[in-house]
């Protein structure tokens, strides 16, 4: 078995999706790549796990699914860009769609990331993720879907809890072909936030506090005088 596994970050081999990927591999026993490059077709069969950063292959999708022809499962990670998918990864899934005969038969499974502290935010994206992977006439394995993610690749892996979980959610993969449930439900608390911290986050909330870096970014992009511009 191999599996190809498509960061769909914008921010590429520095990102949070890509970190959380890499953790997912370190528990596979078998040789793990991490390059801009796809494996050429007479690699060694011993690579099974290969990161790729879509962001080096925009506008060049085909080269990508061609060398997806090479590997028996594709894992697609993405971070949740308002409750859906960053518009890249969208237009990977229509190249996909539009030769899904070269697919037909493998295995297909999500990462889906995010900055909000619930997991329950990701839920209608892993639906959809479901739902192409049988319209393309792929076997869906499942989605790890894992809240507040932001940060996540400058964290200290010691201090990290979820990269043990996801290292074990890989060795388990590789061992038994599949995502074990229990591990998956580790990985994506909370799915909802308990009453108290939703009354804390209400008045972090009226205080402004979750506006600051985005204000921040705005201003450093000329654009904080148009926040509340209405274009459509």
């Amino acid at each position: 078995m191999a599996i190809l596994a498509i960061n769909g970050s914008p921010r590429g081999n520095k990102s949070n999706t890509n970190t959380l990927l890499e953790y997912f591999g370190d528990g596979m026993s078998s040789r793990t790549l991490h390059e801009k490059t796809l494996p050429a077709s007479n690699e060694p069969d011993d690579i099974f796990f290969h990161i790729v950063s879509l962001k080096q292959y925009r506008g060049r999708y085909s080269e990508l699914i061609e060398a997806a022809e090479n590997f028996d499962t594709i894992l697609i990670g993405f971070p949740l860009y308002t409750d859906s998918m960053p518009g890249f990864v969208k237009e990977l899934f229509e190249a996909i769609g539009n030769r899904k005969a070269w697919f037909s038969g493998k295995q297909f499974l999500f990462l889906i990331q995010s900055g909000f502290p619930e997991a329950k935010q990701s839920r209608t994206v892993e639906q959809y993720c479901k739902r192409f992977t049988s319209r393309v006439g792929a076997q869906y394995v499942g989605t790890i879907v894992r809240g507040k993610s932001e940060g996540v690749r400058g964290f200290r892996r010691k201090k990290f809890k979820d990269a043990e979980h996801l290292a074990r959610l890989g060795q388990r993969f590789e061992e038994e072909n599949r995502l074990d449930d229990e591990l998956l439900k580790k990985i994506a608390m909370p799915e909802r936030l308990p009453g108290p911290a939703l009354f804390v986050m209400k008045i972090l909330a009226k205080c402004h506090v979750f506006e600051l870096m985005w204000n921040k970014q705005l201003k450093q992009n000329n654009a904080f005088d148009k926040r509340f511009d209405r274009p459509y």
